[in-house]
């Protein structure tokens, strides 16, 4: 492409309109946008240094200089593979494999490259939007309204029918129509009729269909009612929760302490449940009464310790619209101290017990117990548990030979003091082992 030709719409400042896009200078290339892959290998030219750049990529954008840096040859017969004899019109250079050279010669043409697309001869012309914008733009404005056509004739009136029979007139809003003899058309208006169905039942229902409960009755009652009370059964409300800030487990002997306490619950069918109905008990005293269904309430408590295993419930009730109570609870558990894992001793004092590896609270010994590598393996609970006598390695199910059971008098931190089952391991178990009690 020769860089000096002008076109007669483009300022004689500008490059000509080969180029895809004309930049004052390379940083402007950033301010071209809306790039897509139709743009790939197409030129811009930077107008200040005649920079020719080629768009390698529109996602991301990417631009390449193709424009020369060096000196070189200024004509091709100056260079040193090319060789031109008696040069004609439209003739190419093309390679000579004898020579191996550039020769020129005359060839048969090919098909040539495509050439751009309306849209892109528009944008280039100085449209602004996608080509989905430019489409829309092809389309004119709206053209006047035509002239109306001639009315056309117009048709044989058609004969007369025969009166008919219609509505009679009067009457007023609610009133209906009625036959008053046997002959066609002989009717007037009348009120309408006033109709109310009961139903009475002669026994007992036997069993509850829908809404309406076994043993219930009706006299006279009105139909509405009851459908009404066969499609829409009693929604009978419940606690969907209850809970408190208190701990749910600790350790025999260990106190909650006296203080305020947060209960919260919440509920299902809330407008079946009687107003100011909520009770709160610590097992069966209650703490609280007359309490409105708002879903929170603080109460005062008084020390409570266990120093053997207990469960302690915490109960909620209410009454519901149909009289009947509704409950739910929380529990509170004093349980006794497991010990478990792994010692070099063969046997264990009281401390040594509770420096085992593994403190658990438990209501049972009935468990898995996993084991570290090394040591004699040791499980302790208190006697109250019940002597187990079954240990298993639960990978193998085969029995862990264990040493005869030994008794430990342990005081806890709480000042409780209890008798010890101990067991150990025969041998030191260089692995791990995960041991089945029962």
């Amino acid at each position: 492409m020769a860089d000096n030709i002008q076109h007669e719409d483009i300022p004689a400042d500008k490059t000509h309109v080969a180029f895809r896009w004309q930049v004052p200078t390379v940083a402007d290339l950033s301010t071209i946008t809306d790039l897509t892959p139709e743009d790939v290998y197409k030129e811009a030219l930077i107008v200040t240094t005649n920079e020719k750049y080629i768009l390698k990529s529109s996602d991301p954008v990417t631009w390449e200089s193709i424009s020369g840096t060096g000196g070189g040859a200024t004509s091709l017969g100056a260079l040193t593979d090319v060789t031109i004899t008696n040069p004609l019109d439209k003739q190419v250079l093309i390679y000579d494999t004898v020579t191996g050279g550039w020769i020129n010669d005359t060839i048969a043409g090919g098909t040539g490259i495509d050439g751009q697309s309306a849209y892109e001869i528009a944008v280039e012309n100085g449209f602004v939007g996608t080509e989905a914008q430019w489409l829309v733009s092809l389309k004119g404005d709206k053209g006047d309204t035509g002239e109306q056509g001639i009315q056309g004739i117009q048709g044989i009136k058609g004969d007369k029918g025969d009166t008919g029979e219609g509505v009679p007139v009067g009457g007023t809003t609610g009133q209906i129509l009625a036959k008053t003899s046997n002959t066609d058309f002989d009717t007037e208006w009348i009120p309408q009729p006033s109709v109310t169905v009961t139903y009475s039942t002669s026994a007992p229902v036997p069993t509850t269909i829908g809404g309406i409960e076994a043993g219930k009755t009706y006299t006279d009652a009105n139909i509405t009612t009851v459908i009404d009370d066969l499609l829409f059964p009693y929604q009978t409300p419940t606690f969907s929760a209850f809970a408190s800030n208190m701990p749910t487990s600790l350790e025999v002997g260990d106190t909650i302490a006296a203080g305020s306490k947060n209960f919260t619950w919440s509920t299902t069918n809330a407008s079946n449940i009687n107003a100011n109905s909520i009770v709160i008990k610590q097992g069966s005293t209650a703490i609280s009464s007359g309490l409105a269904n708002d879903g929170a309430e603080s109460i005062l408590v008084s020390n409570i310790t266990y120093s053997t295993a207990t469960t302690l419930g915490f109960i909620i009730e209410a009454t519901n619209t149909k009289g009947a109570i509704l409950t739910r609870s929380f529990n509170i558990q004093w349980r006794n101290a497991v010990y478990y894992g792994e010692s070099a001793l063969t046997t264990l004092a009281e401390n040594d017990i509770e420096a085992l590896r593994v403190k658990t609270l438990a209501s049972t010994v009935t468990a898995s117990y996993a084991m570290l590598a090394g040591g004699y393996k040791w499980i302790c609970y208190p006697t109250a548990l019940g002597l187990k006598t079954t240990f298993k390695d639960t990978s193998t199910n085969l029995n862990v030979a264990m040493n005869p059971v030994e008794t430990v008098i342990v005081t806890n931190a709480f000042g409780v003091t209890q008798n010890y089952y101990a067991h150990r391991t025969l041998n030191v178990l260089g692995g791990s082992i995960t041991i089945g009690v029962s």
